[in-house]
């Protein structure tokens, strides 16, 4: 592995939001985040302004070299339109997201049809709980309450950047209430895709089990089983994407 690959890694990893800075926004957490190369695709995202925390969970086109320069833009993008244009709705930010990409890479010009799936949240404490505003480009936020119920928040289903039948992309926002307790899963599609040596798919519902009946576990046990029970379906069958899955304890 070349010497230059490394130094990219360490550039990546110092991009991605602390442990600690993390730990400052939330009860608890955990990271599982497993490039299929040394260099990511997918790519967490946070930060602070105002009263709203947002956190976003990205999958970009591609892996390795490829899909790190991708992730590198992702997060410039991100932060331009939050913390200097100020745009504060999750779904107007991806349609600026969408747009800015698109004039980045000079999609109208030069063909290219990368592009970002994204789960994007933004979190303001209120009197009495949380509320939570999400808006999804083809990815999804999950939640598991404090007693105990999972729901699926589904995304559009746009992603960012690449080739949009009319031009354009529009999103849609959702809000809902959070307790002190619940709990949020966002993550890429290269963990429900994870293969086993029989060619099947880790998929939605076994993670979905794995989260809902060890709800009550802290998040660190939570990431130890997830990572113990895609080892044991895995075996020795060879990764075919990057995998990302942020847990957050409000």
């Amino acid at each position: 592995m070349s010497m230059s690959i490394q130094y990219a890694s360490k550039i990546q990893n110092a991009s991605l939001p602390s442990s600690e800075q993390l730990q400052k926004s939330f009860s608890d957490l955990f990271v599982i985040n497993l490039p299929r190369d040394m260099v990511s695709g997918d790519f967490y995202w946070h930060t602070r302004r105002l009263q709203y925390e947002y956190l976003a969970v990205v999958d970009c086109t591609g892996h390795g070299v490829p899909g790190a320069f991708m992730s590198m833009i992702g997060s410039t993008l991100l932060n331009e339109i939050i913390n200097i244009s100020k745009i504060e709705e999750p779904s107007a930010i991806l349609e600026t997201l969408h747009q800015r990409v698109k004039n980045v890479l000079k999609q109208s010009d030069t063909g290219n049809t990368d592009g970002m799936d994204v789960c994007l949240c933004r979190i303001k404490k209120q009197d009495f709980g949380y509320e939570l505003v999400f808006a999804g480009a083809k990815r999804s936020l999950y939640v598991l309450d404090h007693k105990g119920n999972w729901k699926e928040l589904k995304g559009d289903r746009k992603g960012i950047g690449g080739i949009q039948l009319n031009g354009s992309a529009s999103f849609s926002d959702q809000q809902i209430e959070l307790y002190k307790s619940d709990r949020l899963y966002m993550f890429t599609d290269g963990i429900t895709d994870i293969p086993n040596p029989e060619r099947k798919k880790f998929g939605l519902e076994s993670l979905k089990t794995i989260l809902i009946e060890s709800g009550k576990a802290d998040m660190r046990s939570q990431q130890h089983l997830v990572l113990s029970e895609i080892a044991k379906f895995q075996r020795d069958a060879v990764q075919r994407d990057d995998v990302l899955i942020v847990g957050i304890e409000i």
